[in-house]
């Protein structure tokens, strides 16, 4: 499987969508950004998906100021089967080292996805 075909399978497993081809406003910089990712640094290691975007999670919420990538990485733990409760507390636990502030937008974006049932 080469690289497009990574990425693609990637998509579809943890956003349920296919990658960019000609949207957004610089079509190009995305499919060069997604293949790197999603078709590369996602098949590196021996981390798998689940873990990785927990991990996702809680580095774009410690960076501050990605909220959009937040979520949508949410969404993406959550689809690679972590649990609503593994998030919450991953994201508490980092709480200490990225700072009160910092958890609270990560969980204000996310607490429609978030909110315990």
């Amino acid at each position: 499987m080469d690289r497009i075909e990574r990425t693609e399978a990637t998509m579809q497993e943890l956003f349920h969508q296919p990658a960019v081809t000609t949207e957004g406003t610089d079509p190009e910089f995305m499919r060069i950004l997604q293949r790197f990712i999603f078709g590369d640094v996602c098949h590196t290691g021996s981390l798998d998906n689940r873990i990785r975007e927990l991990l996702t999670v809680v580095l774009l919420a410690a960076l501050g100021g990605a909220e959009v990538q937040v979520k949508s990485h949410v969404e993406g733990a959550l689809k690679a089967g972590n649990s609503k409760e593994e998030l919450v507390c991953a994201l508490v636990h980092a709480g200490c080292y990225m700072g009160i502030p910092r958890l609270f937008n990560a969980l204000n974006t996310c607490k429609e996805l978030l909110t315990h049932e």
